[in-house]
């Protein structure tokens, strides 16, 4: 039997229909691994650096996936800061919340509570 395809019919991109494919908590486990790789921490410091993200600062991040940015940018605004993440896939939500919670040591993501 032929494996199953990534992406729906007339449609080339996986991550617009992360919730329909086979398995999606695969694409969590993507997203989280290429995070933590080295040439990718060291885009997005360089990345967040340019941006001047501050402490106190609220900032948003549309299409966050399952949280890696949210997560170095709550460490940025610190305690007195706030993050909040919007994802239209259920799956990356719930990763992005229960990795948000447990991944930050100062100033904590938010994921809005409707999915």
């Amino acid at each position: 039997m032929p494996a199953r395809p990534l992406v729906n019919a007339g449609q080339n991109d996986p991550y617009r229909a992360i919730d329909s494919q086979p398995d999606p908590e695969m694409f969590t486990r993507i997203l989280e691994s290429r995070g933590k790789a080295p040439s990718q921490v060291r885009l997005r410091r360089g990345f967040l650096r340019f941006a001047g993200i501050r402490p106190g600062w609220d900032v948003l991040e549309v299409g966050c996936g399952t949280g890696v940015l949210c997560r170095d940018l709550a460490r940025m605004v610190g305690p007195r800061g706030h993050v909040t993440g919007v994802e239209p896939s259920r799956v990356f939500t719930r990763a992005a919340r229960r990795l948000g919670i447990s991944g930050t040591g100062r100033g904590r993501p938010r994921m809005p509570a409707k999915e």
